[in-house]
């Protein structure tokens, strides 16, 4: 199941692929459409038909499934993620877009993407993607 929330600052969309699976995709407010935009060489799977329930409180836009619920602000376009008991699992600190002004990148944006964590919780995997 897709949902846009393009008419807010910057395009996001969230797709369920599983109850228990969602995607966030994030564009910069100006963004223009590239060449392999539409192309994802690590997420392959197919959405799934899931059922879902969308609602909006106060900021919040709100989308659950049975085994997850994603919310995201109308405001700051943070998201969160939550558990079937409406536990935090991971909260979004923030985001950017900085444009690329030189190089074969030009036009494109670099994303800068934080999460907030526990005190003393570890992070595992992918810090080689950090900058590239």
């Amino acid at each position: 199941m897709l949902f846009s929330l393009g008419m807010l600052a910057q395009a996001q969309q969230v797709t369920f692929y599983t109850p228990n699976t969602v995607r966030i995709v994030k564009q910069a407010p100006d963004r223009k459409e590239m060449p392999g935009d539409n192309l994802s060489l690590v997420v392959t799977a197919h959405p799934q038909q899931v059922k879902l329930k969308e609602s909006l409180q106060g900021d919040e836009h709100i989308y659950s499934s049975s085994a997850l619920t994603v919310k995201v602000n109308t405001a700051t376009q943070q998201v969160t993620f939550l558990n079937a008991k409406g536990e935090v699992l991971l909260t979004e600190a923030g985001h950017s877009f900085t444009p690329i002004q030189n190089g074969p990148d030009k036009g494109r944006v670099k994303v800068k993407q934080s999460f907030r964590l526990e005190q003393g919780e570890p992070i595992y995997g992918l810090g080689l993607l950090q900058n590239g």
